[in-house]
């Protein structure tokens, strides 16, 4: 299974890093992601979320860039498209 990545700035550091996403994952996802995992994909607890998820984190800095940023914020690298949502 293949990842899919993106460049996004970080919101701590302002690097650029590299975030990530697989068929099937969902926001604030449990299901273990595939093998070949990057080493930023890391098991974290969020308050936001209230309870733990795989998230990614800023290669940099380590800090964690939520799903909300990723996938549901309007520009998110990983957003489904509204017109998609309809369908």
């Amino acid at each position: 299974m293949e990842y899919t990545g993106a460049e996004y700035h970080c919101w701590r550091c302002g690097r650029l890093t590299t975030v990530y996403t697989w068929a099937g994952h969902e926001m604030w996802g449990k299901a273990a992601p595939p093998p070949g995992k990057p080493a930023s994909i890391k098991w974290i607890y969020s308050r936001t979320a209230e309870g733990s998820y795989w998230a990614n984190t800023c290669l940099h800095c380590g800090v964690v860039i939520g799903d909300w940023y990723l996938y549901d914020e309007p520009g998110a690298p990983f957003a489904v498209p509204y017109t998609d949502q309809l369908n």
